[in-house]
């Protein structure tokens, strides 16, 4: 029985192997486990939640409960809504106030989502750019195209090159009119090491949609992109933050709307710092820490609807994160609770 035991187990592990060197972009999976040890152990010794999540209360059933529209949404939804979109702004002000206090402009790129009711974020957005004078841009919906025009659908739910080329449309007369904006030079000149949230050198073939296989190309510096960032280039630098969308899932870079406006405006320098499954908490750390030695001169932060979504308690985390749970607010507990008797009764 124990040779049974362990010669199944070597077969998990090996198949595991395999799958992870297939699927996942990354040198190779000891590489990228080792990367992830310091963050894995955090999770572990982690306090636990002060309470764990019944069974019969999903992620899906909180969504439903906490964006349902205003005739149809509980007490307690509502309380947890103004919960997260106050979390969200937070962070976002915190991004906004770095990239000003060094001179940067920014603007908020809001394209459309298929799959997800529009306009989940779109007051928070609104508010925002409202408040504190900011260009939101949205892409033109074409008439006569269809959410399969414009996204990898029924396959997967992200842009299409047509997307992404109405993406690049949309950004690029807001860029033309910041074309002379600079921010202050930082104090060093000398090359950051690594900028982006993705490994440095990479050259693969990523197949995690299995019918869409795209290279993958980073630079040294962990970015999407060939061209190394400069500490004070002579051109203007256009640092785009944001998830799937900027990196380009999964498309192969030079279809990305990013290198679509690198290629467009060959003035600047359009630097694509997406990394797929982040949010503004990740948008913000690329910022104030790997930037914290190069000049932005424009600052684009691009935003979907379902950033608000997760910054709730039962949000799964990104894969390469290892984010520890988070407890439940008191908001979030009293949601829980009416949602439980609800399902259970």
């Amino acid at each position: 029985m124990l040779a049974v035991a362990a010669f199944l187990l070597a077969a998990e592990i090996a198949a595991g192997w395999l799958l992870w060197q297939h699927t996942k972009p990354g040198r190779s999976a000891a590489t990228t486990l080792a990367g992830l040890m310091p963050r894995a152990w955090q999770r572990v010794t982690a306090p636990a939640p002060a309470s764990s999540l019944p069974a019969c209360v999903t992620h899906d059933a909180v969504l439903r409960a906490v964006f349902a529209s205003s005739e149809r949404q509980s007490a307690e939804g509502a309380a947890v809504r103004r919960e997260v979109e106050a979390r969200y702004r937070a962070a976002f002000e915190a991004l906004l106030r770095t990239a000003q206090r060094r001179g940067a402009a920014v603007a908020m790129f809001y394209p459309h989502m298929a799959g997800v009711p529009d306009g989940r974020g779109r007051t928070v957005f609104e508010a925002l750019a409202r408040d504190h004078a900011l260009p939101l841009i949205r892409p033109v919906m074409p008439a006569g195209l269809g959410a399969a025009d414009l996204f990898l659908l029924p396959v997967d739910p992200h842009p299409s090159r047509l997307g992404h080329r109405l993406m690049a449309d949309a950004l690029r007369p807001v860029l033309e009119d910041l074309s002379d904006h600079r921010a202050a030079p930082v104090p060093s000149r000398a090359q950051a090491e690594r900028l982006g949230g993705l490994p440095p050198g990479l050259d693969e073939i990523v197949t995690t949609v299995p019918a869409y296989p795209y290279r993958l190309r980073t630079n040294a510096q962990g970015l999407r992109m060939e061209e190394p960032i400069p500490a004070n280039a002579e051109r203007q630098v256009v640092l785009l933050l944001g998830d799937s969308f900027t990196y380009g899932t999964p498309l192969n870079g030079p279809d990305t709307y990013a290198a679509r406006l690198a290629a467009a405006l060959p003035d600047r320098i359009v630097v694509n710092a997406g990394v797929a499954g982040t949010g503004i908490a990740e948008a913000r750390f690329l910022l104030e820490t790997r930037w914290s030695g190069t000049r932005s001169d424009v600052v684009v932060v691009q935003v979907l609807d379902n950033d608000i979504e997760a910054l709730l308690w039962t949000a799964p985390a990104p894969w390469f994160m290892r984010r520890p749970p988070r407890a439940p607010t008191d908001a979030e507990r009293a949601l829980q609770s009416a949602l439980a008797k609800l399902c259970r009764g």
